[in-house]
């Protein structure tokens, strides 16, 4: 899967990005901080 350079800024500046996958899920993704800077709490990815 591939994010187009404008998706990942949409994702950064704080907007939630739904991903349909084989139309089967939906997987939403989004950053915990709106600068994208900080790394994820443990435990949890990207």
């Amino acid at each position: 899967m591939n994010i187009t350079p404008a998706r990942l800024a949409a994702i950064k500046s704080g907007q939630t990005l739904a991903l349909d996958v084989q139309n089967e899920y939906v997987l939403f993704l989004r950053s915990d901080s709106p600068s994208g800077q900080t790394a994820p709490p443990e435990g949890r990815t990207l």
